[in-house]
């Protein structure tokens, strides 16, 4: 009777600690897949901005280098103004461009990152299950992961 008693007990232990281990495995995992999910999230955002910021940087690049080009310079207060217009112009495109272009960088590996992990998390949580394992050779709780 003891016997019995004793693996009674071992065995309810033993299950507890699966289906605990389970759990806190499963946890772990949708943990990490909002983390990527995030990260997959901010990645397109970031990459957003950072692709309007690069494109409009170089149009005002591109069409202030033009203006400053197409300025006659005669020496008038009114030459000067266009000048420094169109110069003002060239410099918020620069700005604009150099802003755009690490924002667009970060954003194209945090998407591609952020995607592949979530993803690999999400396969990872559907073939994480407990289950009754009954072959002729094992019968039983088994804590099953498919690969």
């Amino acid at each position: 009777m003891k016997k019995i008693l004793v693996l009674f007990i071992l065995f309810s232990s033993l299950i507890n600690y699966s289906v605990t281990g389970q759990q806190h495995l499963q946890r772990r995992y949708e943990t990490f897949l909002e983390e990527y999910t995030r990260m997959k999230t901010r990645g397109i955002v970031s990459l957003s901005i950072g692709g309007v910021a690069l494109v409009s940087g170089t149009i005002l690049t591109v069409d202030g280098i033009h203006r400053l080009n197409n300025i006659a310079d005669d020496g008038s207060s009114e030459a000067y103004d266009k000048q420094m217009e169109a110069s003002l112009e060239v410099i918020g495109g620069l700005i604009c461009g150099l802003i755009g272009v690490p924002l667009t960088s970060v954003g194209i590996v945090h998407t591609i990152l952020g995607s592949r992990k979530s993803n690999e998390y999400k396969e990872k949580l559907q073939n994480l299950s407990l289950g009754a394992v009954c072959t002729p050779r094992v019968k039983g709780l088994s804590l099953v992961y498919r690969f």
